[in-house]
């Protein structure tokens, strides 16, 4: 039976790919920052899988992750530990980088002691490539980040390069562009839209305030973008891909869908707020051809149907608790 560690387990991309690992007959290990309010919805349904265990740790500590991979021997280790989102970043970028850089070197640097042939997928983001001004990006595109949060991708990114080649170990980067769900957190635009749409329903909220709407974004289903990561450790060789659907669309089109499907007049509710405008950036477009090829990867679920997956899910929620 093939073990497996998923860093950022409580997470939209850690709880599917549990799932999809639990089908597929794997011992499977999450690793869960300890708090005093863990938040345990996304993983509340496996609790109870015998082939399925959580420990609490911390990626800042290295003996933690020591003890934690000698005590499981893991055949594969996906890290999805990090900060979540761009934004907090800017006020917090030393933690940012302690999370989502060094915590990698450190992981590493525990596989190649205590068992180098484990197969490490790192996840990283298409905000590496930053200010970049051609698009779409493959994987050799200029990497030029612009914010804490794509530094540190940057360095994880760059360290899974370092111990592949330097020290033949499975490394591998899955660069990951935007993708939402159901269990996306309520921090992103997209989730924000969804649970506003589901407190204006409940009469908990009179108006959705947004700022940048027509900013155009590469996004699919977190589900999918998973599967590929599994995919990416089951190749012959390490390598890195970038995970995207290739498509632009913005999120006044995400906003004016869901809207919609919810059947609420957008003029009446949606207030377009300055202060909540963040400086453009430079369209971030993934180019997926490689894993097309290379995986027998492609999305499948089109920007259409994410949007009502995301707002029925809500809104089914929503009857539960009518």
């Amino acid at each position: 039976m093939k073990k497996a560690l998923i860093t950022g387990i409580t997470g939209q991309d850690g709880s599917y790919l549990a799932e999809i690992l639990l089908g597929k007959g794997y011992e499977v290990h999450g690793l869960m920052r300890r708090t005093s309010s863990p938040n345990l919805g996304n993983i509340k349904h496996l609790r109870g899988n015998p082939k399925f265990k959580i420990h609490d740790g911390d990626m800042g500590d290295t003996i933690c992750l020591y003890k934690l991979v000698k005590e499981i021997m893991p055949d594969e280790i996906y890290n999805f530990a990090a900060m979540a989102g761009v934004s907090p970043s800017f006020s917090q970028p030393e933690y940012c980088f302690e999370i989502g850089a060094l915590a990698v070197v450190r992981l590493l640097e525990v596989i190649k002691q205590i068992k180098p042939d484990i197969k490490f997928l790192q996840a990283t983001s298409s905000h590496i490539f930053g200010n970049i001004k051609t698009y779409p990006q493959t994987e050799v595109s200029p990497i030029s980040p612009i914010s804490p949060y794509g530094l540190a991708k940057t360095s994880a990114h760059h360290a899974v390069n370092y111990y592949r080649s330097s020290h033949g170990m499975f490394t591998c980067s899955a660069i990951f562009y935007a993708h939402a769900s159901p269990r996306y957190s309520e921090s992103f635009l997209l989730s924000k839209v969804v649970h506003g749409i589901r407190k204006i329903l409940k009469g908990e909220q009179k108006i959705l305030e947004v700022g940048n709407i027509d900013n155009p974004l590469d996004v699919g289903y977190a589900k999918e973008y998973v599967e590929a990561s599994y995919k990416i450790l089951q190749n012959d060789k390490p390598d890195d891909f970038i995970i995207a659907t290739g498509e632009l669309h913005t999120p006044r089109e995400f906003i004016t869908s869901s809207f919609e499907i919810a059947g609420l007049d957008i003029k009446k509710y949606l207030k377009i707020n300055k202060s909540l405008k963040r400086p453009e950036v430079s369209i971030l477009q993934g180019d997926y051809s490689k894993a097309k090829r290379v995986l027998g990867w492609q999305p499948k679920v089109k920007f259409k149907e994410l949007i009502k997956i995301m707002v029925k899910a809500d809104v089914e929620q929503l009857k539960k608790h009518v």
